[in-house]
């Protein structure tokens, strides 16, 4: 069984909730177009001189603050930046959420945060894209949601073939990943937004009439990744579930099987 080892930066997963004060989190996740995430650390701290240290200092810290900053390119599709990007021009309490961290091995750390410093727009030379940053400072202490589940690496990844949605409506996508101890955190990405969205959960939204298909994959070890079959009819249609159509198929081949059995008993006796 393979072990992560020495973690990589993709492998951690950094969100922040869009709908601060719901009953619900909301959460968007810096990935489209993210390059780089830096944390910053400043400490207050004071120095004494006693006699008996002989002239060295004894330090001690007696405050600190820590930030992290989000840096990388505009996307003007992407949920998360485009909510962060709706706060550029306000003050206050509209720019205090939550940041939530998964790291490789899927402990879940929250942490309260201000979001400022924001750019999100034209910046730079004409054949530049355009940039995308934002600070979140740290209020108070960390939160640990959920501890880890090991370091290993994932080894194999389970999602449902088929998932079927109306517009409008959501379905969530059941992803299984082993050995147990590794991170069971996986990504989620739609090939069609105009089909079909979906959350940082997996929750999937139907937008417009059709299929497309939702790539998951694991965030500790990207390789081990699956596609799942996305089906949305319009509005108000009743979508089939998976166990009922296949039980139904198989009513329905058992039937056919028991009448051609008869058919052949008949002609059998004619003869």
């Amino acid at each position: 069984m393979a072990d992560i080892g020495y973690a990589m930066n993709y492998q951690y997963i950094n969100e922040i909730d869009m709908a601060p004060g719901a009953a619900e989190p909301t959460w968007g996740w810096f990935g489209q177009g993210i390059s780089s995430i830096t944390q910053d650390k400043s400490e207050t701290t004071t120095e004494e001189y006693y006699y008996d240290g002989f002239g060295q200092a004894e330090t001690s810290v007696d405050g600190l603050s820590k930030s992290v900053t989000i840096e990388g390119k505009r996307r003007l599709d992407d949920v998360c930046q485009n909510w962060v990007a709706s706060l550029e021009d306000e003050v206050g309490d509209a720019l205090n959420t939550t940041y939530r961290q998964t790291d490789p091995t899927g402990k879940v750390i929250e942490r309260d945060v201000t979001i400022h410093e924001i750019k999100a727009g034209q910046d730079g030379a004409a054949n530049e894209k355009a940039k995308f940053s934002c600070k979140l400072s740290f209020n108070g202490q960390p939160r640990v949601v959920e501890d880890g589940r090991g370091t290993s690496m994932p080894e194999s990844l389970t999602v449902p073939p088929e998932v079927s949605v109306t517009v409008g409506s959501t379905a969530p996508i059941k992803a299984t990943v082993a050995p147990e101890t590794a991170s069971s955190r996986c990504a989620f990405a739609t090939g069609n937004h105009m089909v079909a969205t979906v959350s940082p959960d997996g929750t999937i939204t139907g937008v417009g009439v059709g299929e497309t298909r939702i790539t998951v994959k694991c965030t500790s070890k990207p390789s081990v990744a699956k596609q799942v079959k996305v089906v949305v009819a319009a509005a108000g249609s009743t979508t089939p579930d998976p166990d009922t159509t296949e039980q139904g198929e198989a009513e329905t081949l058992s039937a056919k099987a028991r009448a051609a059995t008869a058919t052949s008993a008949k002609s059998t006796a004619k003869s």
